[in-house]
C-alpha cells in the first residue's frame, strides 16, 4: 500500500490542481467581464422561482454528484502532481496564474553518469542487502552532496529511466533490521561506467550539519637561550 501512496502529498495535490486549472483555462477562450457577471446575477434573481423548482428535482442526487466530482479531481490532481507534469500555458494570463509569488528553484543539470552510478552504489551500501538504492534516499543524499538541486523524485526517476537503469516500483530493503519498501534503482543490471569517486558533501547543505570552525592553536613560546637573563 505504501508504494501506491508514495508521492501523494499536499504539495503534489496543489501542483496537480494548478495544472488542471491552467489546462482547462487554456481551452476556454471566453473571459467574463463585470457586465456579464452583473447580468447573470440579475437574471438569476428574477428567474429564481423557476430555478428553485428545477433544483427540487436534482437535489437528491447533488451529494452524489459533488462527491464523485471531488474524488475524481483529487485522484487526477494527485496523479498529475506526483508525475511531475508541467502545464503548457496557452496565454500570458495562464503564466500569471502559475506564479504563486514564490520563485521556483532552478533545476540543476544532471550529474555525470559516473558520479551518479558511484552515488547509487554508495547509497545502496547503507542497506543490509546492498542490492539497491531507494530513490528518496538517493535524492536526499545527492542533494546533500550538491547534486539534484531543484529536483523531485519524479525527475530522478525519469532521468534514471532515460539512462536505462533498472528500476523497481517497490523494493523491500532493511536498515539495521528495519524493513522499508520504496521505489528503488537496482544494482543488478546497472549500466557499466568507469569507477569514479562519490561527490563529497557540500558544507552547509543541511542546517546544523556544519560544526564549529576549529581555531588554530597559539604559536609556541620561543625557547630562552641558556645563559640569558631569566634562564635557570
Amino acid at each position: 500500500m505504501k508504494r501506491y501512496l508514495e508521492g501523494c502529498t499536499l504539495s503534489a495535490f496543489w501542483r496537480g490542481s494548478r495544472v488542471l486549472v491552467v489546462t482547462v483555462k487554456s481551452h476556454v477562450r471566453y473571459r467574463p467581464t463585470w457586465k456579464h457577471v452583473a447580468g447573470a446575477v440579475a437574471g438569476a434573481y428574477f428567474l429564481w422561482p423557476m430555478i428553485d423548482k428545477s433544483l427540487i428535482r436534482v437535489r437528491p442526487v447533488l451529494p452524489t454528484v459533488l462527491t464523485v466530482t471531488a474524488t475524481v479531481w483529487l485522484v487526477a490532481a494527485m496523479a498529475i502532481g506526483a508525475s511531475g507534469a508541467k502545464p503548457v500555458p496557452g496565454s500570458p494570463d495562464d503564466v500569471e496564474q502559475l506564479d504563486d509569488g514564490e520563485p521556483e528553484e532552478e533545476r540543476q543539470d544532471p550529474p555525470a553518469d559516473t558520479a551518479l552510478y558511484a552515488l547509487i552504489r554508495d547509497v545502496a551500501g547503507t542497506s543490509d542487502q546492498g542490492t539497491a538504492a531507494h530513490l528518496p534516499d538517493l535524492l536526499a543524499e545527492g542533494q546533500r552532496r550538491g547534486l539534484f538541486s531543484g529536483w523531485e523524485q519524479a525527475d530522478l526517476k525519469a532521468h534514471l529511466t532515460a539512462l536505462g537503469a533498472p528500476l523497481s516500483e517497490g523494493k523491500k530493503l532493511t536498515f539495521g533490521g528495519r524493513p522499508r519498501n520504496r521505489q528503488a534503482v537496482l544494482l543488478d543490471g546497472l549500466p557499466e561506467a568507469e569507477p569514479a569517486p562519490v561527490p563529497a558533501p557540500v558544507r552547509g547543505a543541511h542546517e546544523g550539519t556544519a560544526g564549529p570552525v576549529p581555531q588554530p592553536a597559539p604559536p609556541a613560546a620561543p625557547a630562552v637561550p641558556s645563559g640569558a637573563p631569566g634562564s635557570r
